[in-house]
């Protein structure tokens, strides 16, 4: 049954609550179609650190560190893309341009800020600018920088932790997962919600 579903931190017992502060069993969505609502008790949603970061100096390669030359620590190489005949490293904004705060041009570094052997391999090329708010929004936090020809040689294609033969599909509740990151290293988990908005405590 399709519901709208909200996630706390904490679910309380209605009696603590007045009925203007409660979220109502029936919802309408646009005046017309009304969905039932359900709660969710989720905690604090944190970014997750591994005990192992993925952390390298060569191949450039998706799921290790990388950062803008000025940032104030690493985060993750997303993917390596291509256009004609140029590389990217595409990444978040907050990773590779400052969160919106850096100019076009600038360095990017791998491995990231404060990991051993970091060295300038692109240059920052666009990116969106994130908008520092609760309010949901920002919609995009992207960034791709071109990689230096002279590391073009160095890029690794393969996706860290990921078995050929690949495919693309579309993400379902319950997929196991896995995800390989700068911080998190290599991680195993489960689908919890698709097409959802949530906080993350950093």
């Amino acid at each position: 049954m399709l519901s709208l579903c909200f996630y706390v931190t904490k679910k309380r017992a209605r009696s603590r609550f007045s009925s203007k502060k409660m979220i109502p069993p029936v919802v309408s969505v646009g005046g017309r179609a009304a969905l039932f609502t359900d709660v969710h008790q989720i905690g604090i949603v944190r970014g997750q650190a591994g005990s192992l970061p993925n952390i390298q100096t060569t191949p450039i390669q998706s799921g290790y560190s990388v950062s803008h030359e000025g940032a104030f620590g690493a985060g993750t190489v997303g993917a390596i893309v291509k256009n004609g005949q140029n590389f990217y490293i595409l990444g978040n904004s907050h990773v590779l341009a400052l969160s919106g705060e850096a100019s076009t041009g600038d360095e990017v570094i791998y491995p990231g800020r404060f990991d051993p052997g970091e060295e300038p391999v692109a240059t920052l090329t666009e990116f969106a600018a994130l908008t520092d708010s609760q309010d949901f929004v920002n919609s995009a936090d992207a960034a791709i920088a071109e990689i230096d020809s002279s590391h073009v040689g160095t890029i690794d294609f393969s996706i860290a932790g990921a078995i050929p033969p690949l495919d693309v599909i579309d993400p379902v509740r319950g997929m196991t997962i896995v995800a390989c990151g700068r911080t998190s290293g290599t991680v195993e988990s489960t689908i919890r919600d698709i097409h959802c908005r949530i906080l993350i405590d950093i």
